[in-house]
């Protein structure tokens, strides 16, 4: 009975094991390394020339790609943007559009602004 029950276990071990190898990929892309929000992304990334896996590295690490995220130091957003560096970057984009400090939930904006903060930082300490 317990050889049978061992070789159970085996198999459905076994079977895991193969579904696991022949789903890497996708686990992979959900769970270790997601790429959510790649049309905002990619079209940012392209556009400052920040490499696009830092920004989701960024985003992942700052909010887990929660876009309602909040920090306690009131940060906001997929970025995690504080209302000093959003004025900061709104600044040095000359951004005259009517964007607030609200408007870091929306991941459009977010990702906008805190992928130029990523750019003028690179700019700044590139060779540091």
């Amino acid at each position: 009975m317990l050889k049978k029950l061992g070789s159970v276990i085996a198999i459905i071990l076994i079977g895991c094991l193969v579904w696991v190898i022949f789903n890497i990929e996708a686990i992979s892309k959900k769970y270790i390394y997601p790429t959510e929000y790649s049309g905002y992304v990619e079209a940012v990334a392209y556009e400052t020339g920040v490499d696009k896996y830092l920004i989701y590295a960024v985003i992942r690490t700052e909010s887990g790609f929660n876009e309602k995220a909040v920090s306690d130091v009131g940060a906001r957003g997929l970025m995690q943007l504080t209302e000093d560096a959003y004025e900061w970057v709104k600044f040095r984009m000359d951004d005259e559009r009517d964007i607030s400090y609200d408007d870091m939930f929306d991941p459009q904006y977010n990702i906008e602004y805190g992928s130029y903060l990523i750019k003028l930082l690179y700019e700044e300490y590139n060779d540091a």
